[in-house]
């Protein structure tokens, strides 16, 4: 591998892990680099639009135009036939509404829908705020952290339980990553519930999510925690058909995806 591209590579990684921009300095000393190094890769790409500057402080941080190569790159990807199968398996055994999301500027939309047989649905290709859908939050769980500013830049509350504030948000994703599954527990509507897991493809990249969404009588906190291990358990299986293979982290630390 080329030895440049090798080092951009390990910037963008590094930036993609901050919750916060990173300076020249720090990003040299955290990837033990030349600093000089360092700076002209970081200026290289800026200049490619991958990485900006934050003007209050000098530091860099990731622009959007990886995710959206990486969303491009989902039309690209035969999610939809892959999951499918386990969408029908899902609504079969559970006798809920299954939908399979990507997010589009800041809002999650439906590209699949397997219905059960209950009335009320969403139409495919509705959808709402991102941070408010467990199919959204699944996939900014595991998405660089400037789609969740972006995001999150505009929230407004829907409901008494709708998460504005980022860095609450940041503590409830990290709380998906943990169990696996994201949770909407009445935060766009206070009469719906869902749950959701992620999709990845075989760079890793959430492109995608499954979920499950009911009325909150039907699905209570327990019931979506029981019905969001069986969406992680597939969710993990649709990604492996994508080619997707989970990184093995040190003792102690969850796996991607």
């Amino acid at each position: 591998m080329e030895k440049v591209l090798e080092k951009s590579y390990r910037i963008l990684a590094a930036l993609s892990e901050s919750k916060e921009p990173k300076g020249i300095t720090e990003l040299s000393r955290q990837l033990s680099l030349v600093k000089s190094n360092v700076h002209r890769l970081v200026t290289s790409l800026v200049e490619l639009g991958l990485v900006q500057q934050a003007p209050q402080n000098e530091k860099y941080f990731l622009t959007l135009k990886l995710w959206q190569l990486g969303r491009t790159a989902l039309n690209q990807l035969d999610v939809r036939k892959t999951a499918f199968p386990y969408m029908h398996e899902l609504v079969n055994r559970f006798g809920e509404d299954v939908y399979l999301s990507v997010i589009i500027d800041t809002y999650v939309v439906y590209v699949d829908h397997v219905p059960c047989d209950h009335v009320v649905r969403a139409s495919l290709g509705g959808g709402h705020e991102a941070y408010c859908s467990s199919t959204g939050k699944a996939i900014l769980a595991w998405s660089p952290d400037a789609l969740l500013q972006r995001i999150m830049s505009g929230a407004t509350a829907f409901t008494e339980t709708t998460i504005t504030d980022i860095e609450t948000m940041r503590e409830e994703l990290n709380k998906s990553r943990e169990r696996g599954f994201a949770l909407n527990f009445g935060e766009w509507s206070r009469s719906v519930h869902g749950v959701a897991a992620p999709v990845f493809d075989y760079s890793g990249l959430p492109v995608a999510a499954l979920g499950i969404s009911g009325p909150a009588n039907r699905l209570p906190l327990a019931r979506l925690e029981d019905l969001g291990k069986h969406l992680d358990a597939l969710g993990r299986k649709i990604s492996s058909e994508l080619g997707y293979l989970p990184v093995v982290q040190p003792e102690g630390m969850r796996h991607t995806g």
